[in-house]
């Protein structure tokens, strides 16, 4: 990756200041986002480097990349960011990541990965949300049912997720994400 997307990540992690990612922006033109190229960039130096402190810039992304699912946006990008925000997650980012799943179209709703609504853990996060009952936390509570009710289906705990995103799933992503912007670039 490039010395400057390097020092943008590294000062904005020294100032907490979002108009250091101004060039990052989700910034619509002519059906694209002209700006995607450079925060993909931002997001494949991030995942080789992140952790618990960068949770502001990881919802920065996901906010931003949320904004391009009707320009139809590579969805990888958006993968890695809701994997990373599912490593350092708290249980109240459950939120967002039921809605990178199911809030932004059938693209992302079938390419993220199930385990990432359970949580910390399905049955404590069962329990967060039987115990906080709102309109919304019932809705991801009967999702993570209906996903129980496959008898024949096997969802990895989170260690042995994280172990097959950081073993298999990113080396997926980062060939799918080549191949497309290889073919858009064109």
């Amino acid at each position: 990756m490039s010395e400057k997307i390097k020092k943008t990540l590294n000062k904005f992690r020294k100032t907490k200041e979002i108009s250091v990612l101004e060039e990052f922006k989700y910034l619509e033109n002519d059906s694209w986002d002209i700006n995607y190229w450079n925060r993909s960039e931002l997001i494949f130096e991030l995942y080789n480097n992140f952790d618990k402190e960068d949770k502001v810039l990881l919802k920065w992304l996901i906010n931003e990349e949320m904004k391009g699912v009707e320009l139809e946006l590579p969805t990888e990008t958006i993968q890695i960011c809701a994997f990373m925000l599912y490593k350092v997650m708290d249980m109240d980012d459950i939120y967002d990541l039921y809605d990178i799943k199911f809030g932004a179209g059938t693209d992302l709703q079938c390419t993220t990965d199930t385990e990432l609504i359970f949580g910390i853990d399905k049955e404590l996060t069962k329990k967060y949300l039987e115990e906080n009952l709102s309109e919304g936390n019932n809705e991801i509570l009967n999702c993570i049912k209906h996903y129980e009710s496959f008898e024949t289906a096997v969802y990895r705990s989170r260690e042995e997720y994280i172990k097959y995103f950081e073993s298999k799933r990113i080396n997926m992503l980062k060939t799918d994400f080549e191949d497309i912007k290889e073919y858009l670039t064109k």
